[in-house]
C-alpha cells in the first residue's frame, strides 16, 4: 500500500511539474506565431488590452540603406527597397489576419509612431503631424523642423520628441508644449519611460540621465566607462529600476539611490552574420521589462535573453536564426499584457511570438 501510494504522489508530482512547465530548461521555447508584417523593419509592437490584437509600427528610417556581409564573404545585398510604405498595422495574431491599417493620410512620412490607446497617429515629414486615427481629423502640428519624433507616453497623453541634447513633452491631443529637458552631456539619442509615466530617462554613448517627470527633477546623472556605450535603457513598470544595456554586459540599478543591482556580462555577436551597416545599437526596443517588471527581456546577438527583472539572473535563453534578410535579427521586443506572450519584431520586416512556459511566470 505504502509503495502504491508513492508511486501515485510521484505520477502526480511529475504531471503537476510538467503542466507547470517546471521543465522548462531542457526545452526549447518555440514560437507560436510568426507573420511577416512589413517590408521594412519592424520598430514598434503594441498589444491590446486584452492581448489578442497586435499593432505593428514600421521603421521607415532605415529602408534601403542597409547591407549585410554573410559568412564572411565580401558581397553585399540590400535588405529593403519598398518606398511608400507608411502603414501601421493590426493584426489578430493567432489568425495571423489583418484587422485594420493606419496610414499617413500625406504619405510621405520618414517616421511614424503610434498609441492605441489614445487612437492617435503622430507622424514626421519636415515637421510632426498628430492624426486622430478613427476620423482622419488633423489634431495638431508641431511647427519645428528640428524636431526628431520618439513616442508616445500612453498613460499620460503624452508626445515625447528630441532636439540635440534637449528633450520636449508634448500634450498629445493638443500639440502644446508642456516642458524641456536638457542632457547635460551629448546628444539624445535614446529615451525610456516608466509605464506608470513618473520617471525618464534619456542617454548618449556613455552618459545617462534620469528625471523625475512630475517635477524636472534630475535623479541620477550616470557616466559610462569606455569601451562601454550605452545601446538601449529600460524603465520597470513603476520607475524603480533602470535597465542599461552598456554592449557587452547589462547594468541593473536602483533609480533612487543610483546603487548597482546587478550587473551582467555577454558577448553580443552575430553567428555567420557580420554587419557592415546597419543600426543595431540604437534602439531601446530590444531591452524591455514585462508588465509586472518581474521579467526583462534582452537581445544578446541573434538570442534573447529572459532575465529576473529584481537581479538580473538569466532564465531562459531563446535561439533565433539569422538571416542575410534581416529576419530573425531582433529590433524589438515587447510582453503582452498580462506578461504571458513574448512579441519581437525583426529587421526583416517579420512578427515573432512565443508563449513563456508557466514556471517562468512564478518568479
Amino acid at each position: 500500500m505504502p509503495k502504491r501510494i508513492a508511486a501515485i504522489v510521484l505520477i502526480a508530482t511529475v504531471i503537476i511539474l510538467v503542466n507547470w512547465g517546471i521543465f522548462y530548461v531542457f526545452a526549447p521555447i518555440q514560437p507560436i506565431a510568426t507573420i511577416q508584417a512589413h517590408s521594412e523593419p519592424i520598430e514598434a509592437i503594441h498589444f491590446s488590452p486584452d492581448g489578442d490584437l497586435i499593432t505593428t509600427v514600421p521603421n521607415l528610417t532605415l529602408r534601403g540603406a542597409n547591407r549585410w556581409n554573410y559568412g564572411g564573404s565580401t558581397k553585399t545585398e540590400a535588405m529593403w527597397g519598398v518606398e511608400g510604405a507608411t502603414t501601421v498595422k493590426q493584426w489578430h495574431w493567432q489568425t495571423a489576419t489583418p484587422v485594420q491599417d493606419f496610414s499617413d493620410p500625406l504619405g510621405l512620412s520618414n517616421n511614424l509612431v503610434f498609441s492605441p490607446s489614445l487612437g492617435i497617429l503622430a507622424s514626421q515629414t519636415k515637421i510632426i503631424h498628430l492624426w486622430e486615427v478613427a476620423s482622419g481629423r488633423l489634431l495638431a502640428e508641431l511647427d519645428d523642423s528640428d524636431l526628431q519624433l520618439v513616442d508616445f507616453d500612453h498613460a499620460q497623453a503624452r508626445l515625447f520628441t528630441t532636439t540635440g541634447s534637449t528633450v520636449q513633452q508634448w500634450n498629445a491631443t493638443t500639440g502644446d508644449r508642456q516642458q524641456t529637458l536638457t542632457m547635460d552631456q551629448g546628444q539624445v539619442s535614446l529615451l525610456a519611460f516608466s509605464a506608470n509615466g513618473h520617471i525618464l530617462a534619456a542617454g548618449h554613448h556613455h552618459f545617462v540621465q534620469v528625471w523625475n517627470l512630475e517635477t524636472a527633477e534630475i535623479l541620477q546623472t550616470l557616466n559610462i566607462s569606455s569601451p562601454d556605450e550605452v545601446r538601449a535603457l529600460a524603465l520597470s513598470p513603476n520607475g524603480d529600476r533602470l535597465a542599461i544595456d552598456q554592449g557587452n554586459r547589462l547594468v541593473l540599478m536602483n533609480v533612487i539611490t543610483g546603487r548597482s543591482i546587478a550587473s551582467v556580462s555577454y558577448s553580443d555577436w552575430l553567428p555567420n552574420l557580420r554587419r557592415l551597416w546597419l543600426d543595431l545599437s540604437w534602439t531601446s526596443g530590444t531591452l524591455a521589462f514585462s508588465p509586472d517588471g518581474n521579467r526583462l527581456a534582452l537581445r544578446v546577438g541573434s538570442d534573447i535573453w529572459l532575465m529576473r527583472g529584481s537581479n538580473g539572473r538569466v532564465m531562459r535563453k531563446i535561439k533565433l536564426e539569422p538571416k542575410t534578410s534581416g529576419q530573425g535579427v531582433p529590433r524589438t521586443l515587447t510582453f503582452s499584457p498580462d506578461g504571458r506572450l513574448l512579441a519581437m519584431g525583426d529587421y526583416g520586416g517579420s512578427l515573432h511570438l512565443w508563449q513563456l512556459p508557466q514556471a517562468l511566470l512564478l518568479f
